[in-house]
C-alpha cells in the first residue's frame, strides 16, 4: 500500500532541489551553455568578409598579438581561452604586453610610430622582446588599445587637431595613416581589434554614442579596401546597445564571460579574414 504524501515534505524538497540547481549546474558543466551569445548579443559580419567561409582548418601560422591587461585576459586559459582556441586549429600564439619594446604605448595613437619605426621587429617578435628564428615571420599581426581608448571627448574636426586628441575625427585620420604601412606587407594579415566599452559608471551617454560610432567605422568601412587588414569588434561584443560594458569586472577590464563571448566570435571571423587575405584557402575542406 503507497503510503500518503505529506505536502509539507514535498514543499521542503520541492526548495531544496531548486536551491541545489546552481550547483548541479556548475558541477555537470551546464553553464558552459552560457558562453553562446544569443541571437541578439551576436555581432553582424562586415560586409567585406561575409562572401568567405568562418569554417576553422587547420593552419601552420605565426601570429602576434600586441595587447595590455585586457589582451592578458582574453588570451588566458583561466578566462578568456583566446590563446588555446588559436593553437588548436595550428597557431602558434605570440605575444608582447607592458614591459617589452613594442608592447608598450599600445593608444590609438601611438599604432603609427610604432608600425612605422618597428615593422621589422613586429614581424619577427615570438614574446615579449625574444624573437622568431630567422626566416620565420608573424603572418598575423592582431594589435589592441585597451579600454581607456573609448573616452572619447567629441566628433572633432577633419583635420588633425593636437588640443583634441581622443575624438572620432582625430582617430579615423590615426587608422587610416596605417594603411599605406600595411599594404607594404600584402602576404601578412594585420587585424585591428576594437578598444572594450567602458562600464556605465566609467563614461556618460555622449562618449558612449561616440564610441559606438568610431567602431562602427572602424570595423565596416576602414578595411573594406584593403584584403590584408581586418577589424574584430571587441567592441560590440561586449557593449549594451547605449554603448556600455554589458561584463564588467570592479572596473572597466570585461569579465571572464565576456571574453569567452570574444572568443566564440574571434575564431570564425579569423578565418573569414584569412580567406580573404589569402593565408587560407576557400576551397580547402574543414579537418581537425
Amino acid at each position: 500500500m503507497l503510503e500518503k504524501a505529506d505536502p509539507r515534505k514535498a514543499s521542503f524538497l520541492f526548495r531544496s532541489s531548486f536551491l541545489l540547481l546552481p550547483l548541479l549546474a556548475a558541477a555537470c558543466g551546464a553553464g558552459d551553455a552560457d558562453l553562446e551569445p544569443s541571437r541578439s548579443e551576436g555581432i553582424p559580419t562586415p560586409p567585406y568578409l561575409a562572401k568567405f567561409s568562418p569554417e576553422p582548418v587547420k593552419v601552420d601560422l605565426d601570429l602576434l598579438f600586441i595587447h595590455h591587461s585586457c589582451g592578458s585576459n582574453w588570451l588566458a586559459d583561466w578566462n578568456g581561452g583566446l590563446a588555446k582556441a588559436l593553437e588548436r586549429w595550428g597557431f602558434r600564439v605570440h605575444d608582447a604586453t607592458y614591459g617589452s619594446k613594442i608592447g608598450e604605448k599600445t593608444d590609438v595613437i601611438h599604432w603609427v610610430p610604432k608600425f612605422q619605426t618597428m615593422m621589422d621587429r613586429i614581424l619577427r617578435t615570438k614574446k615579449q622582446d625574444e624573437l622568431l628564428e630567422k626566416g620565420r615571420i608573424n603572418k598575423v599581426v592582431m594589435f589592441k588599445s585597451c579600454f581607456p581608448n573609448s573616452a572619447l571627448h567629441k566628433p572633432g574636426k577633419t583635420e588633425w587637431d593636437p588640443m583634441g586628441i581622443m575624438t572620432v575625427a582625430n582617430y579615423k585620420l590615426a587608422y587610416n595613416a596605417l594603411l599605406p604601412i600595411f599594404r607594404k606587407h600584402p602576404d601578412v594579415l594585420f587585424i585591428a581589434v576594437t578598444a572594450p566599452p567602458l562600464r556605465k559608471e566609467d563614461t556618460n551617454p555622449e562618449s558612449a554614442a561616440l564610441a559606438k560610432e568610431f567602431n562602427r567605422w572602424l570595423v565596416n568601412e576602414w578595411p573594406a579596401k584593403d584584403r590584408n587588414v581586418a577589424t574584430f569588434d571587441f567592441f560590440g561584443v561586449l557593449s549594451t546597445e547605449k554603448g556600455w560594458l554589458r561584463y564588467p569586472t570592479e572596473d572597466s577590464h570585461p569579465n571572464k564571460l565576456g571574453n569567452r563571448r570574444a572568443t566564440k566570435a574571434f575564431i570564425p571571423f579569423l578565418f573569414r579574414a584569412l580567406r580573404r587575405a589569402g593565408l587560407v584557402k576557400e576551397e580547402e575542406p574543414r579537418r581537425g
